[in-house]
């Protein structure tokens, strides 16, 4: 019983002294897309410990404190996950001279419900991220397990280009302060792993005016 309580009290000053406040809408991607077009961008979260109701959809990683027991953390802003990243994907369009709309894409709706809101906007085209998984697991080091699809549609449905990557990666290492790492480097890896998705056929189908399609 000793033991559990000095690992609850070791996972609560984790979390007290910083590890809640990775803030993922920091990350400020360089995307390369020139295009005057309006846009709906949003992001599913279709992780399976999300969709069975195990994460709440703020579900950002794990801390493990004393003896490695995982604490879950939520994201800074409390928002879901897929809202903080759509915010990030859209502020990465400020600088082009796209119209810009977000969409707010809850876990279970349906592709069909997505295309209104999209037609709602009157998008000419729709981007979609989908997160099959992405999560942080720190302890001494901190890993970045993900798996992401992305989709550009045109205003009917029709898929224009898609792009996946999936792996982990360990973003650092730090034994005396562990919470510290993905708080600095996990806002930049997804930087990364956007710059990675939006790449190639992507930026093309983006950058094409909808007559050349």
């Amino acid at each position: 019983m000793k033991r559990n309580m000095i690992a609850l009290g070791t996972s609560l000053l984790f979390l007290i002294s910083g590890c809640a406040m990775l803030d993922y809408r920091q990350a400020a991607p360089d995307l390369h897309i020139s295009t005057k077009e309006r846009l709906s961008i949003g992001v599913q979260d279709h992780r399976p410990y999300v969709l069975n109701h195990d994460k709440e959809e703020n579900f950002i990683g794990i801390q493990r404190g004393g003896f490695g027991i995982p604490v879950s953390l939520p994201t800074a802003s409390g928002h879901p996950l897929a809202e903080d990243m759509t915010y990030v994907i859209v502020k990465s369009f400020s600088s082009t001279e796209a119209i810009v709309n977000s969409m707010k894409i809850p876990p279970e709706m349906s592709m069909d419900s997505i295309l209104q809101i999209a037609n709602s906007q009157q998008a000419d085209k729709i981007i979609l991220l989908t997160l099959l998984n992405w999560k942080t697991d720190t302890y001494q080091s901190t890993d970045l397990i993900y798996d992401s699809l992305i989709t550009v549609f045109d205003a009917k449905g029709n898929i224009l280009a898609t792009n996946k990557i999936h792996g982990s990666d360990m973003l650092g290492k730090n034994i005396l302060a562990p919470q510290s790492v993905p708080i600095k480097f996990a806002p930049i890896a997804l930087q990364q792993k956007l710059e990675e998705l939006f790449n190639g056929n992507i930026v093309e189908a983006l950058s094409a005016p909808r007559n050349q399609q």
